[in-house]
């Protein structure tokens, strides 16, 4: 059953992610695999620490991957607003 927007279809938007993806690969976390789906993505990666040594909060990791994906998405599809369909 297909639940909400299926952005990640359209295959610049599901590049934008994989690119975010690997753009801070070994800066935020040590990124392993990532799988884009059609609605939402899988990913494993373990997070590096700051310079204070306490790791990344997967808080702020979403929030510098979303944040920057859904306005570069929202650009490529001519639109504005949410992307989700849901909050997590």
């Amino acid at each position: 059953m297909r639940k909400g927007p299926q952005w990640l279809k359209n295959p610049e938007i599901a590049n934008l992610i994989i690119e975010s993806l690997l753009f801070n690969h070994q800066k935020l976390y040590d990124l392993f695999c990532s799988l884009v789906m059609a609605n939402h993505v899988h990913t494993i990666l373990k997070p590096r620490n700051k310079k204070d040594d306490m790791p990344y909060s997967p808080a702020e990791i979403m929030q510098k991957h979303k944040g920057f994906t859904a306005h570069q998405a929202n650009r490529i599809l001519n639109r504005n607003g949410v992307l989700a369909s849901r909050k997590l």
